[in-house]
């Protein structure tokens, strides 16, 4: 099936390529810079040594000199995305200048410089434009420019969405680890939404809990970025897509703008629900300024960002009446006491003496409703968001050979979510933070080195309302639960028939990530070859307190009673699940990663680049307990933090090598058209949450089920005597990371043309695919087999007795993507700008994001394949 696919995509690329003469990029770096290069040629088309070429921003008349070789050709490597004017000249020709290039996010430029002999007029210039299409670069990608940046309307100016303009990308599927964190991603040709690595100026800027995007840039101050997919050269690594911004710098002109966007329910429709329009008000306002602080050396730019939404959102449910909470159940059923030998309350009333101590604690937070019925709640609570972002950047040339900028972008970011009862709700608030230096140091015009420190960082604190609160410390007659103020609240109540209650059973959760950056490059023009090579070194911190059903919940059935109400007021839960610890860590992990990579023009027209990438990544290990536990699935046996090492237990992957190559050939003569094809091998990120699960094997859960009122006895467990026994860790289950994983590996491979239609008008098609294996995934390695007979002990069935279900992280996962993807794109020119993509595409796997649990661990892994939940068949996005 999936081969004719792939068949079918490829007849329909080759079609188009036939018909239209053109096809599409490919490759990739991790710098945000770009290169102009080109020839130098008289009337007669010989090439001119010799020739001196002068490349000047625009912005900040920055200047850089170097002089034709024995072969006519230029190269200027590592210059800051923006618009530049290239000169060349030549004693004998008139000046050949060329006014305006765009020089955008790792982009080669080809410039050829057609010089003139000189007549009566020494100052007589040849004045042209560069080519619209980039000819010299491999890549597969999408630039999206900061005039579309800002005119696009965006939902709160996020700039993430409009990634999903670039073909090949599709929006996150209900489904997603990232969406469930409060982490934008998305998904890039047939890529996980874990699996693209977000730069900003070269810095990581990923969450590493799940992945996801941590700060989002003011879109005033970008300049430009880049959705880089597929394939790429050997300069990166650590996902399978990347997503590069590069900033704005300051000029020698003084700029200073606000804005203010204002939202409000004034012109809003009522939702179907809403018995009356809810109020919603959202403001984002903000300012940018930048100028120089000495002219044509010095330069800033600052920005603020503030955001406020309230928005009530309508919450319906079926809560128990007043009647009932009272204890008065006349006119139902004969209600059953557990305590009196099942014998009947008197009137069928149960007295507030009666009730549970945990239940009193309750009721006052329960709703006071008059009527019964299947939806007797509703309720419009105001749900609260507010963020503020400061960033500043600061550019200096020191000499003509030395250039340094630094940037530092921070954020307070807060949300409030309410329940659908009160203190029920939850808080999550963070700090996420990202910044970097870099400074370029020149040798000579063909010998550059690039060197950056960068920082990222996020701190999530998620806690549930009564947090801190002795008077929602409701539990305090339970033993053996978390008993800490972080844990206060009010846990999950469920009664069958009504809407469950109570604060989420993941909070509180504690989770950040900081990440230390330092990378070196050295670019080397020689001939026709440009050489990069270059270390990669990131120190990765992650604190995390996770808390899982650290407050309980109790499923209150009436088989105590006769009546859910009752069992409630008397505390008879059906089934009691809590945590009686809280586990904490504080992990660390290392990456060191080099490459090699040649940009070769084996001719004019024709450039072949070739690189290999070599990663290793440490395993994750505790300040306290070092390495953490696991469990063994050879012994049967949790491992402790002690001798997991000793038992060889940690297996980092030490072969993670991956080459690339690719080619960018123009056919003809024009530079209208430029044919790209590559393939590349990639490691694809697994997300610290995966890695982490060792701390899992420390939560020690307690389960009971009271199975005395299906015996016809009374009920046994009351919930304000809850939990009788010491917890033990893994009584339960587990959670753990397989040690023997290896990285998951991911082979990309395109081949296209690009075309220059008309003026500014471009048109591109594509196949991309790839195909990845070792993917991670979930599975249950305890999960029982079918019974043998009816009655069979559902322990007994388990391949590891004395536990419980595990949840084990491992890579076993595999998928296969393939895509027709085509773009029409009208540059910016008198007002107007186009952009169309179509993708036409099939992605399968057997596990689509890395929280999917396998449903039966027994099967192999070909019976979980299937088409992956971000899969879409035909996708086409216009934007103008």
């Amino acid at each position: 099936m999936r081969s004719n696919f792939r068949r079918r995509v490829l007849e329909r690329a080759l079609s188009l390529c036939a018909g239209l003469a053109l096809l599409v990029p490919v490759g990739f770096a991790q710098t945000t810079k770009g290169t102009i290069f080109g020839t130098a040629t008289d009337s007669s088309g010989a090439v001119v040594p010799g020739t001196t070429v002068t490349v000047t921003s625009v912005t900040t008349d920055e200047t850089r000199v170097v002089t034709t070789g024995t072969d006519g050709r230029y190269v200027f490597p590592a210059l800051f995305p923006g618009k530049y004017r290239v000169r060349g000249e030549k004693e004998g020709f008139a000046a050949a200048v060329v006014d305006t290039v765009d020089v955008t996010v790792d982009s080669r430029q080809q410039v050829d410089l057609h010089l003139v002999v000189a007549g009566t007029k020494e100052t007589i210039s040849v004045t042209g434009e560069a080519p619209l299409i980039e000819t010299g670069s491999n890549a597969v990608g999408q630039v999206i420019n900061q005039k579309t940046i800002v005119d696009m309307p965006l939902n709160g100016r996020n700039f993430l969405q409009l990634v999903l303009l670039s073909a090949g990308a599709s929006p996150l599927s209900p489904a997603s680890d990232s969406a469930s964190f409060g982490r934008p991603s998305v998904n890039i040709s047939g890529g996980r939404e874990a699996s693209n690595q977000f730069t900003v100026d070269g810095v990581f800027n990923n969450v590493v809990h799940f992945e996801g995007l941590n700060i989002q840039p003011n879109v005033d101050t970008i300049e430009e970025f880049k959705v880089q997919r597929n394939t790429f050269n050997a300069e990166f690594g650590y996902g399978t897509a990347v997503v590069n911004v590069a900033t704005k710098s300051g000029g020698n002109d003084i700029h200073v703008s606000a804005y203010e966007f204002l939202r409000n329910d004034v012109l809003d429709a009522k939702q179907y629900f809403d018995t009356k329009k809810p109020p919603f008000r959202q403001n984002q306002y903000g300012v940018v300024m930048s100028g120089p602080i000495i002219k044509k050396r010095t330069f800033f730019l600052f920005s603020y960002e503030g955001f406020r939404s309230r928005r009530n959102n309508t919450l319906r449910g079926n809560l128990p009446n007043a009647k009932l909470l009272s204890g008065d159940f006349s006119g139902l059923p004969a209600l059953k006491d557990p305590a009196n030998n099942n014998a009947p309350f008197a009137g069928n009333q149960i007295p507030s003496s009666r009730f549970s101590a945990i239940t009193q604690s309750i009721l006052p937070l329960l709703p006071k409703i008059a009527s019964g019925g299947t939806v007797n709640y509703t309720t419009a609570p105001s749900f609260k968001s507010d963020y503020d972002q400061y960033s500043i950047r600061i550019d200096h040339r020191f000499a003509d050979r030395d250039n340094v900028f630094a940037r530092w972008t921070w954020a307070q970011t807060e949300q409030h979510s309410p329940g659908l009862i009160d203190k029920t709700g939850t808080t999550s608030g963070d700090t996420p933070k990202n910044g970097g230096i870099q400074w370029t140091h020149t040798f000579k015009p063909t010998l550059l080195n690039e060197a950056r420190i960068g920082l990222n960082r996020n701190l999530q604190v998620r806690t549930q309302d009564g947090t801190g609160d002795p008077a929602l410390f409701v539990l305090k007659p339970m033993t053996n639960i978390v008993a800490t103020p972080l844990n206060f609240g009010l846990p999950i109540v469920g009664m069958a028939g009504f809407s469950a209650f109570g604060t989420p059973p993941t909070f509180p959760e504690i989770v950040g990530g900081t990440t230390f950056q330092y990378d070196e490059s050295l670019t080397w023009v020689k001939g026709r070859h440009t050489f990069k090579t270059g270390i990669d070194f990131r120190n990765t911190q992650f604190p995390h307190t996770p808390y899982l059903f650290s407050r309980g919940q109790y499923v209150f059935q009436g088989l105590a009673t006769g009546n859910p109400v009752a069992d409630f007021l008397l505390g008879y839960p059906f089934v009691s699940l809590g945590d009686g610890r809280g586990p904490s860590a504080f992990l660390s992990g290392k990456g060191l990663a080099t490459f090699f990579q040649d940009d070769w023009q084996v001719r004019n027209g024709l450039t072949i680049s070739y690189g290999l990438r070599y990663e290793r990544l440490s395993a994750l290990a505790d300040r306290t307990r070092g390495r953490l536990p696991v469990f063994d699935t050879r012994t049967g046996e949790l491992v402790a933090p002690g001798q997991v090492e000793a038992k060889g237990l940690v297996n980092p992957d030490n072969r993670d090598f991956a080459p690339r190559v690719g080619m960018a050939w123009q056919p003809f003569k024009n530079h209208h058209t430029v044919v790209r094809g590559g393939y590349g091998i990639y490691y694809d990120i697994e997300p610290v949450n995966e890695k982490n699960f060792g701390l899992g094997t420390e939560i020690a859960f307690q389960q009971i089920v009271d199975a005395a009122p299906l015996q016809g006895k009374p009920a046994a467990v009351n919930w304000d005597k809850l939990f009788p026994g010491v917890p033990t860790p893994g009584s339960a289950g587990v959670l753990f990371t397989d040690p023997f994983s290896k990285t998951p590996r991911v082979q990309a491979y395109s081949f296209g043309v690009e075309h220059q239609l008309f003026g500014n008008t471009m048109f591109e098609v594509t196949y991309a695919g790839q195909t990845g294996r070792r993917l991670n995934r979930r599975l249950d390695l305890n999960q029982a087999r079918l019974p043998a007979f009816a009655g069979e002990d559902l322990t007994s069935r388990r391949p590891f007795p004395k536990y419980g279900p595990f949840t084990d992280a491992i890579n076993r996962a595999y998928s296969n993507y393939d895509s027709l993807q085509a773009r029409v794109e009208h540059r910016f020119s008198k007002g107007l700008y186009l952009l169309g993509a179509y993708t036409w595409s099939r992605s399968s796997d057997t596990a689509s994001y890395n929280g999917n649990t396998a449903s039966n661990a027994h099967a192999p892994e070909s019976a979980e394949y299937g088409l992956s939940d971000f899969d879409q068949r035909q996708r086409f996005v216009f934007s103008d």
